[in-house]
């Protein structure tokens, strides 16, 4: 009985140490050597950071995966949302941005970056933007996928909020990174197709669209 107590006792303390430090990234002091950035969609603030990258030439290319109404985003609408009305957005659209339009989750985004490396025939090293609470969730989910490849995460700060309401987020997100890292070990024969959503059974035929493809901007959102 004392051994278990010990046990537990140990894996509390695990449980509380990794709560209080999983969302423990800083902003990245060097990004040279990386061409690559990825944006999980989900808050207008991680676009904002990959167009700001990608404007100051940190990067040469930037992927904005789960790119659909359920973010808030419209491809038809995305020159007006994020540019500054000067017509500069135009030749980067044209020349570096690329949408994935399919992702409804933090694990289809991650599957959808791998497809769209993968057509891209690219590597790595990338830089993955997403939410500070968010981004343990969505480096792991990559790094799984993408063993191989360097990931630097670019933590967006989250917004002003009250001491209950960041507890409360923070503790709803870091349940869902204990769910994600279990997830991940499973069989995927053993994981419900509905979590693969488009890519269960693998990458859709174009992974990456850019801005002149209006028709993806339609898609009903659907997040689950």
């Amino acid at each position: 009985m004392v051994i278990i107590r010990i046990a537990l006792a140990g894996i509390l303390i695990v449980l509380a140490v990794s709560f209080l430090d999983f969302d423990g990234y800083d902003k990245p002091k060097d990004l040279r050597g990386i061409e690559t950035a990825i944006v999980f969609s989900g808050a207008d603030e991680r676009v904002q950071v990959g167009l700001e990258l990608l404007k100051a030439r940190v990067v040469k290319r930037l992927y904005i995966s789960g790119a659909n109404p359920n973010a808030g985003i419209w491809l038809n609408d995305f020159e007006k949302k994020f540019g500054n009305g000067d017509g500069n957005m135009r030749p980067l659209l044209e020349c570096c941005i690329q949408f994935g339009t399919v992702a409804d989750t933090t694990l289809q985004n991650a599957l959808e970056t791998r497809c769209w490396l993968g057509q891209q025939g690219l590597g790595g090293p990338i830089v993955l933007i997403t939410s500070a609470l968010h981004m343990p969730r969505a480096r792991a989910a990559l790094r799984h996928l993408l063993p191989l490849v360097a990931i630097t995460p670019y933590s967006v700060p989250e917004e002003r909020m009250n001491t209950s309401e960041w507890l409360r987020r923070r503790t709803i997100e870091y349940m869902k990174y204990l769910a994600t890292v279990a997830l991940l070990e499973l069989p995927s024969s053993v994981v419900p197709e509905v979590l693969y959503g488009a890519f269960y059974s693998g990458c859709p035929l174009s992974p990456g669209r850019t801005h002149s493809d209006q028709s993806s901007s339609l898609r009903s959102p659907k997040r689950i």
